[in-house]
């Protein structure tokens, strides 16, 4: 589909590519679908769509390409291993991108947020209430950047605005973190 909209000069003026999904559970309870599914969305999708518009933001001499990563793209976290695993290859992909592109006016970042109270998070909270037998407040506790407040999707914006930016002219390679200090 992309390579065909490509071909066809649809969407030819790209110039930022983002995009994010996610996924947890334990390594002997994925299926092997599950796994497929989640590379195939995290790692495989950047790939091809980069492959597919890079080579006309490097004909104009600028672009940029913003991965959505993972905190869990810097670290390991157990029960987790197809997200990680997806995060660790996306934050790999964009280094490399951004090496290959360095000197044609292309950068390509990652992001990589902490806890954002998205719906991946509300799962994740409800599943540690049932599994430990704790109160919502008690899995808050334990499931929340050090500096007790959730990432925002706001937050998250403006860092892409920042990447969007001619003040990021040589900002590539970098994975962005921006996970109120849990990755340390």
């Amino acid at each position: 589909m992309v390579p065909e909209m490509v071909r066809r000069r649809k969407w030819r003026n790209v110039r930022v590519i983002w995009q994010s999904d996610g996924h947890h559970n334990l390594v002997e309870d994925v299926p092997l679908q599950k796994w497929e599914s989640v590379l195939t969305i995290n790692l495989t999708s950047p790939f091809v769509l980069i492959k597919h518009f890079i080579p006309a933001m490097k004909k104009r001499g600028w672009g940029r390409i913003i991965n959505i990563s993972s905190v869990l793209g810097v670290r390991a976290h157990a029960k987790s291993a197809v997200y990680t695993s997806s995060k660790h290859g996306l934050n790999g992909l964009t280094k490399v991108v951004g090496k290959e592109a360095a000197d044609t006016g292309v950068t390509c970042n990652a992001i990589s947020p902490g806890w954002v109270e998205t719906e991946m998070y509300l799962k994740a909270l409800d599943k540690k209430v049932k599994t430990d037998g704790i109160s919502k407040e008690e899995a808050k506790t334990i499931l929340m950047n050090p500096t007790k407040k959730y990432v925002t999707p706001e937050q998250i914006g403006e860092n892409v605005s920042f990447l969007c930016s001619r003040a990021a002219d040589n900002t590539t390679c970098a994975v962005l973190l921006i996970d109120g200090g849990i990755s340390v």
